[in-house]
């Protein structure tokens, strides 16, 4: 189980590539102008470094850029990490879900009888991007962050995008990658909601996945957005394993 922990975090830190990032051994130090936790935190993956400044070298990176020191810890990360992280007054914070499914059975259950207009490109363009800024509500300022991470994507994409007559009302991005497609982005217009247009966003990228090759599907919730883990669950998504971040207070 440990083993596909370890390549479910991979995948997904493939998905989401950072501006900035430094191998250190096994492990990924990322940073991306504070754009996301993901891209701004240590990718901790296998054994800690082996030699004797890791520690320090890991806190200097972020200093360096004005960013929080943060590691991402999952069930493959070292045992030891999280109480370790914890002496030396590291925060525990936004615990995260990972919730996989078989795509075939997404495919069956995803259907929605939304009348939107779906349209899915292979790369991320700026009526997708725009639409994803103004529904989640982030400002124009991380417009060239996303659109930096969202641009370096290497594995095959696909970004849908839901409109109502002209007017953009949602988006969702699959990645796939080795029998597997990560779900990101899947977000509905406050004014929109509870319409079906998430289930036809999901339809979409199930479907898109299916002819990748991908016969699994994973995404990533924050484990007390009820709602959200709701509708995954309805769509045969099951909890796999969780994982967390430790930031420096």
């Amino acid at each position: 189980m440990t083993d596909t922990i370890a390549f479910l975090d991979e995948l997904a830190a493939n998905a989401w590539p950072p501006i900035v990032q430094q191998g250190l051994e096994g492990w990924r130090v990322r940073a991306s102008d504070g754009v996301t936790r993901r891209a701004n935190s240590v990718l901790s993956i296998g054994p800690a470094p082996t030699y004797s400044d890791w520690f320090e070298d890991i806190e200097a990176f972020y200093v360096r850029r004005g960013l929080p020191v943060r590691f991402q810890v999952s069930p493959a990360s070292p045992t030891d990490l999280d109480g370790f992280l914890e002496t030396r007054g590291y925060k525990f914070d936004a615990e995260t879900s990972v919730m996989t499914a078989a795509t075939a059975t997404v495919c069956e259950h995803a259907p929605s009888t939304s009348p939107v207009r779906v349209e899915a490109q292979p790369w991320v363009t700026s009526t997708w991007l725009d639409a994803f800024l103004q529904i989640e509500g982030f400002p124009p300022t991380k417009r060239h962050t996303y659109e930096h991470i969202l641009r370096s994507i290497t594995p095959l994409a696909c970004f849908v995008l839901a409109s109502d007559g002209a007017q953009p009302v949602g988006t969702g991005l699959a990645v796939a990658e080795r029998g597997w497609a990560g779900l990101f982005c899947i977000a509905t217009a406050e004014s929109h909601r509870r319409q079906g247009i998430a289930l036809r966003i999901i339809s979409a990228l199930a479907d898109w996945s299916q002819q990748q090759g991908a016969h699994n599907l994973y995404l990533q919730v924050t484990a007390n957005n009820k709602p959200a883990v709701s509708l995954y669950e309805r769509l045969s998504f099951s909890h796999f394993y969780s994982y967390h971040y430790r930031e420096k207070a």
